[in-house]
């Protein structure tokens, strides 16, 4: 399942660019995401089967974090601060006085840090799966040599992690949300964002949240244990706490049982009560487009491993931005192509016409 949503570009005062999506209508709902991001796969599956429901009833607004996704990769701060950029520049740029704000894993922790130092932005807060303590997370020894994994062989390290965070989904499931991960960011930024939340400590904040809160922790969450959802509880004035059945850190997925609970926590809490009661249908498919870069492993032996990323970066940018410009649903990304959905075949032609004459123009007049 596809979430349809719009994919636009923002500049941070100090020059970075952020990409950032839109999607449903309702009251605003500001989504930190948590890890590594990439918008071309946020808005489908697994992920869908959490937003899809929330975008029914509330206008969703989400980003990649700087050196993730489809936003600037050239990242060497990783501080809170840094993170707060991403998100003061959002709002700004969207002109939010006043929000619900909601963070998922790493990205609960910036919600927490950001509604206790903005309570006059924060309407409402909720925190899915995070922590107010990241040295709590693991012993120093498996700290520091779980992000040198990371650091020295990145493939490793996200199937670590993909073990950790969804270990009982599928191994297809698996293999694909590691495959996720790898492509939405580097080995060193990976790196750098998992020391990032190993330093952070905001409990002594926690105090400050004046915005109404709930808190969602996973019963058998591995990667954070119930016991991070409890100290945030207690330290936040009158925050709610919901623990839910599962192993699961990130958003449910397919063939969890308890998605419709996740769901409706969420929903009750921002979207005065409304409840869902079974998973939507999967819409109808008129039309399917399939990209491909024409001898891609040939373009990374010319180029250079550097030079070609950039290059496949900017090809996705202008696949994505023409298939959403065109009503299109991006359904897959295979590393070097798009497999998109499209409500008729007028509106797959017309985005192909339009990624080949945009293609066409990015390098010196020849498509990647």
């Amino acid at each position: 399942m596809i979430v349809e949503h719009e994919l636009s570009y923002l500049t941070r005062p100090d020059g970075v660019t952020i990409a950032y999506a839109v999607a449903g209508a309702g009251e605003p709902l500001v989504l930190i995401p948590g890890w590594t991001t990439h918008l071309g796969y946020f808005f489908r599956d697994p992920s869908s089967l959490l937003v899809g429901p929330l975008t029914e009833h509330v206008r969703l607004f989400t980003y990649d974090k700087h050196g993730c996704g489809l936003s600037d990769r050239d990242r060497t701060e990783f501080t809170m601060e840094s993170e707060v950029r991403d998100v003061e520049a959002l709002v700004d740029h969207l002109g939010l006085e006043t929000f619900d704000l909601m963070g998922m894993s790493e990205g609960g922790t910036v919600a927490a840090h950001y509604a206790a130092t903005h309570p006059d932005r924060v309407s409402r807060l909720v925190l899915y799966s995070c922590t107010a303590n990241g040295a709590a997370l693991a012993p120093p020894d498996f700290r520091r040599s779980f992000v040198d994994i990371v650091r020295a062989s990145w493939g490793v390290g996200s199937n670590v992690l993909t073990d950790m965070l969804i270990p009982d989904a599928s191994q297809e499931q698996q293999q694909e949300f590691a495959r996720w991960q790898r492509e939405s960011t580097s080995a060193e930024i990976a790196a750098g964002m998992l020391e990032m939340l190993y330093d952070w400590d905001i409990r002594d904040e926690l105090p400050e949240i004046t915005a109404p809160t709930l808190i969602i922790h996973r019963r058998d969450s591995r990667a954070f244990p119930p016991e991070h959802g409890r100290v945030l509880a207690a330290g936040i004035p009158d925050a709610r706490a919901s623990i839910v059945a599962g192993v699961a850190h990130y958003p449910p997925q397919a063939g969890d049982p308890h998605t419709t609970e996740v769901i409706n926590e969420i929903l009750g809490f921002v979207a005065s009560g409304a409840q869902v009661t079974a998973p939507r249908d999967l819409p109808n498919i008129h039309a399917i487009m399939f990209t491909d870069v024409e001898a891609s492993t040939r373009l990374t032996e010319e180029l250079g491993d550097h030079a070609a990323r950039e290059l496949l970066r900017e090809h996705d940018e202008i696949v994505i931005s023409a298939t959403v410009g065109h009503k299109g649903r991006i359904v897959k990304h295979t590393g070097d192509g798009f497999l998109a959905s499209f409500p008729s075949t007028s509106a797959a032609l017309s985005a192909s016409i339009d990624i080949q004459r945009r293609l066409a123009g990015s390098v010196d007049g020849e498509a990647p």
